[in-house]
């Protein structure tokens, strides 16, 4: 049932026209046989069926489009009433009907079977001359030329679908490359977060195992229930700072030293906007709220703005670029747009991939795309996502 399918999907332009073609070669076969002196219907019909039914097939099916002409050329040879000087019996559609439905094949199969089917028409009809046609000396230079120029355009078809095949296996495994870069890439960043997010709860993980340590020594009238308490407190911050280190040191890569210098933050996006003026670029800085949002929420901000600010250097430099930064007591919003030339790319990298790791690091969202004649990043990170 699954080779029948077709018919029930809508007709096309192309199904109208190669069945009016189909229709129009019908009448033509019909009335030049009846000029010829084919008087029998039942044979006219036959003709007329034979050789308009592989039009029919020949844009779906040209194996058997090519079946069903080879069969009206031998259908025609074996009905032809033959005289001592008759010449080709195959009129010129029939001709170029047969050799189309070859390149047809050549284009649409694999090569082996092209020339396959090449080969086979040919020694075929050689076949049909040399046992049916009386005058088959003289009709050999004229056949040699049909032959050789339809293997030029099998040859020709073969060449067309290799090469549009290559290019089409060329282009998959292009997004193939893309798609595990991409992959990749969301790794090296998350491992990169995880790195640095370490550093910021380390730092917290710290000052409770040094408050909880020192507590008996500021509060002398502390009980020995709560001193054990708080040894355990302590106890337990410093087995999560070692476990952590054990997992930083799986995530580092060999060879890869660790930061000696504490990760930036809030308190540093300044100082990112004042080295990107200093390196050309014209960049109107808003900044609005006062409260400060955690370390984490911090640094995710700051690496969202480098990596805008880079891109506005990379894709769109000498053109201002607005940045506006929001701190609400729930939420931290981070605009960045900086115009760009009309039909410039803004490249194929994966700093976009990049900022919206961050955001999701910290249960936030990031938004990076062409806007109004320019490039627009928009971030919102919650602030209860960076409680540390």
């Amino acid at each position: 049932m699954k080779a029948f399918r077709w018919l029930l999907r809508p007709a096309t332009a192309l199904d109208f026209v190669v069945l009016l073609i189909a229709l129009a070669v019908a009448l033509l076969t019909w009335r030049s046989l009846a000029a010829a002196g084919y008087d029998v219907v039942l044979v006219q019909a036959l003709y007329a069926v034979v050789f308009a039914a592989p039009l029919l097939l020949i844009v779906r099916w040209p194996l058997a489009a090519w079946v069903l002409a080879l069969a009206g050329w031998c259908l025609t040879v074996l009905a032809h009433p033959w005289g001592p000087s008759d010449g080709l019996p195959w009129p010129l559609p029939q001709r170029v009907l047969l050799l189309l439905t070859v390149v047809l094949v050549a284009a649409r199969t694999r090569p082996r079977t092209a020339w396959l089917v090449w080969t086979s028409s040919v020694m075929i009809v050689v076949g049909l001359l040399f046992a049916f046609v009386p005058s088959v000396t003289s009709e050999v230079p004229p056949f040699l030329g049909y032959v050789f120029w339809s293997m030029l355009l099998v040859l020709t078809a073969v060449l067309a679908r290799s090469r549009t095949r290559a290019q089409r296996d060329l282009a998959k495994r292009e997004q193939r490359a893309e798609v595990e870069a991409a992959r990749l890439a969301v790794l090296e960043e998350r491992a990169r977060i995880a790195r640095e997010m370490h550093d910021v709860v380390a730092h917290r993980m710290s000052m409770i195992a040094v408050t909880a340590e020192t507590a008996p020594y500021r509060l002398a009238e502390l009980p020995d229930d709560n001193r054990a308490v708080l040894a355990g407190i302590a106890a337990d911050a410093r087995a999560a700072l070692a476990e952590m280190r054990v997992l930083l040191g799986a995530l580092r890569g060999d060879g890869e030293q660790p930061a000696l210098v504490p990760q930036p933050g809030w308190a540093e996006l300044d100082e990112l906007v004042n080295r990107a003026r200093a390196r050309g670029i014209e960049v109107r800085h808003l900044r609005t709220g006062k409260t400060t949002p955690p370390e984490m929420i911090g640094l995710a901000t700051y690496r969202i703005l480098q990596e805008a600010l880079s891109n506005a250097v990379r894709h769109a430099s000498g053109r201002p670029v607005d940045v506006e930064v929001a701190a609400d007591p729930d939420v931290v919003r981070l605009r960045v747009f900086n115009a760009a030339e009309p039909g410039r790319p803004v490249g194929r990298g994966h700093g976009v991939l990049g900022m919206r790791e961050r955001a999701a690091a910290v249960g936030g969202s990031c938004t990076a795309g062409r806007s109004a004649g320019g490039w627009l990043v928009e971030a919102e990170l919650p602030v209860s996502g960076g409680d540390t």
